[in-house]
């Protein structure tokens, strides 16, 4: 649906509403515009801060409406960040228009990153407790890594213990496992970001 901006708006009347991914990152890109040198991009050669996109990797085929949880799994109201209204965001997760796991489709998030002048991209590494799920979790962790590679940015890991309720603490041993998981598939990638020592 379009937008409609009331009379005594200077916006235009009707505007055609920008996928939320796309405003994201024009916002980002307008931010981070700084003088000087750009590269074939028209990015700043030089910067002072980095831009990261938050990136979710827990989306399952299209049609078949299953996250990372299952379909049956997740209780919106007692899990995750407790959407007693179940409203239809990006957490709880809701059944997506693609996979994550799908090289095509993330190759054209990574490109449009680029577009904007993304530096990188924290990946947001949801690991449940079912087999499911977890297995939609590590074949999308690979397929972005190696698009951000490919693309030339650089990419962080954030490790989620929400997928299940109080999951990392009654069950540490699965987070350190996973933790080793991780750092083993990152460590291999050039795009991984590091500070200044390499660590």
């Amino acid at each position: 649906q379009p937008i409609r901006y009331p009379r005594r708006a200077r916006a235009p009347r009707v505007v055609p509403r920008m996928p939320t991914l796309r405003l994201c990152l024009l916002c980002a890109a307008v931010t981070a515009s700084w003088a000087g040198a750009t590269d074939g991009h028209g990015c700043p050669l030089e910067s002072k801060s980095k831009f990261f996109v938050h990136y979710m990797i827990w989306y399952g085929e299209p049609g078949t409406r299953l996250w990372v949880w299952g379909s049956e799994s997740f209780n919106r109201t007692t899990m995750g960040c407790n959407n007693s209204e179940h409203l239809v965001a990006p957490f709880p997760p809701v059944g997506g228009a693609f996979a994550s796991y799908d090289p095509e489709h993330v190759a054209k998030d990574v490109a449009l990153m680029r577009k904007y002048c993304i530096d990188g991209v924290t990946i947001d590494f949801q690991q449940p407790v079912e087999s499911q799920g977890a297995a939609i979790v590590n074949r999308s962790l690979h397929v972005v890594i190696d698009a951000i590679s490919d693309a030339g940015l650089e990419f962080a890991l954030m490790y989620d213990t929400a997928s299940t309720h109080d999951w990392s603490l009654r069950q540490p041993g699965h987070v350190g496992f996973d933790w080793h998981y991780i750092f083993k598939i990152a460590d291999r990638s050039k795009a991984y970001l590091r500070d200044d020592a390499g660590n």
